[in-house]
Parts: C-alpha cells; structure tokens; sequence
C-alpha cells in the first residue's frame, strides 16, 4: 500500500495533491476511485501528532489540478466523493480539495504558501525553478510547507535529508492550536494509491523569497 504520509525519523511528511486520491483494484484491469486520503485512523495521528507539537513538513505535489476520469471510473465514484466530480464537456474529473484535512490556521497559511508559488512557478522558466520551493521559516511552529515543481519522485533518503535541513533549528512545542477535521468514512478492503515513477538520485531545493 502507498500512502501520501510518510515517517522521517520523529517527523511525518505529506504529499498533498493527486495522490490522496485512493483506488480499489476490482478486476484485473479495472481501477476505480473509492475514498480520499485521510481516513478516520490516519487524521487520529495526524491530530496526536500535531498536540505533540512534532515535526509536519507538507509537500504540495507539482500537480493540483484535478484527476481526469473515465467515464466508467466517474459512474463508480461513491456517494460522499460526488460533490468533488466534474466535468468538461463530456469528459469527467476528480478535484481534490487542497489542505483539506489541517486546521484551519495552517490550512490558511498553506493556501497563501500555495498562492506565492504558483506566481513563482508561472513566471521562472523551469529550468532555473529548485525541485522543491520551502517556505520561509515560521517562529516556533513545527509545521513547514514545500512546493514540489515537477514530478520528480523523493526517496526516504531524501525526505530525511530534507527534514533534517528544514527542522534545523525548529523544536518541538507544547502543541499547534486547532483541531482537525472530523472524521470522513472513507474505509474498505485493498485500498491503495496508484504509484507514481521513480525519480533521479540529487535533490535540489530554495526556500522561497
């Protein structure tokens, strides 16, 4: 099973973007869409994990924008995910919402973070961009915000590396204020994420400016 969150040492890393989107393998050949990461189990230990006041570095995947869908994958599409199914012309999509699952406070943050490079990424050629833009450091909060720029995969070695330099300076606190969304039912049987390709060994990274 492939999950958007990750173990970096003491920190938890998550990959929000398309891959939060969670599929059932019900044929050989057939995969549809049947929940959104996280579940019920996974937002209990994102929220003990932010009480703790430990580490959380969220990625924000090179790609937001929504899911393209067969038409037979959308007629499959659960009742509680239809509110997020849409379509152009004829053609359907999934938009997976952006944040959704932190408090309101980082969410915020994480949405103006996702503004700025955005305005970053559509002016700079991409051959000048880092792999990973990284927020600017926040006083005393554990939470960091990154902004992949391609599709370039990050091995564990490279996601403990990078928490490593980004957490630094930065301890542990008594806590982040705010909870976590409630629960969604979003369980079932042989769930996984469709896997994305490996990347190359180096890493490049800019905090943004």
């Amino acid at each position: 099973m492939s999950s958007p969150m990750r173990r970096a040492g003491d920190a938890l890393v998550v990959f929000d973007g398309q891959r939060r989107l969670v599929w059932r393998r019900d044929s050989p050949s057939a995969w549809n869409p049947v929940a959104l990461w996280p579940n019920e189990q996974e937002i209990h230990t994102i929220e003990r994990h932010l009480l703790e006041g430990r580490h959380l570095l969220v990625i924000i995947d090179s790609d937001t924008g929504p899911v393209p869908l067969l038409t037979e994958e959308a007629e499959e599409i659960p009742v509680r995910m239809r509110p997020f199914l849409g379509f152009d012309g004829d053609l359907p999509h999934l938009t997976i919402p952006l944040l959704d699952w932190l408090p309101p406070d980082l969410r915020s943050r994480g949405h103006r973070f996702q503004e700025q490079t955005a305005r970053r990424v559509a002016t700079v050629p991409a051959p000048l961009l880092p792999d990973l833009l990284i927020e600017e450091q926040a006083a005393n909060c554990p939470v960091r915000f990154a902004r992949k720029t391609s599709g370039r995969a990050l091995s564990d070695h490279h996601l403990t590396a990078l928490v490593a330099t980004v957490f630094a300076d930065v301890g542990t606190t008594a806590g982040i204020d705010g909870a976590v969304p409630g629960p969604r039912d979003r369980g079932g049987p042989a769930l996984i994420s469709r896997p994305r390709p490996a990347g190359r060994a180096a890493l490049n990274t800019g905090a943004l400016r």
